[in-house]
């Protein structure tokens, strides 16, 4: 069904955001794809996939896994561009929303 091949993109996006925020955390390429395959294939992210109620917490990790992303990439550029404050600050506000997404 339809809804169901929906889940299963959003837990494919899921597994790239992990990836991407192992590599954020700067681990090696290949620790960050063991983490985001061991996230692939966890029972207990699986279960979501089938059950149409599990999207909420699909959609919640999804949310927090790019406002995780969004914050870890702003305090890089904190540190490195000082004088961009207003590019620091739309990053900020997209970490807050997607984290009041998540909470949502």
């Amino acid at each position: 069904s339809p809804l169901r091949i929906a889940n299963c993109v959003i837990h494919s996006i899921n597994v790239v955001l992990v990836h991407l925020l192992m590599r954020a955390l700067r681990l090696q390429r290949s620790w960050a794809s063991m983490g985001a395959a061991l996230f692939a294939v966890h029972p207990v992210h699986l279960e979501n996939l089938p059950y149409l109620v599990g999207r909420a917490d699909s959609l919640a990790s999804c949310f927090l896994f790019f406002g995780l992303l969004l914050r870890l990439w702003a305090r890089q550029c904190w540190c490195r561009l000082m004088s961009h404050r207003k590019r620091q600050f739309i990053v900020l506000a997209a970490h807050l929303a997607a984290m009041v997404c998540a909470l949502a």
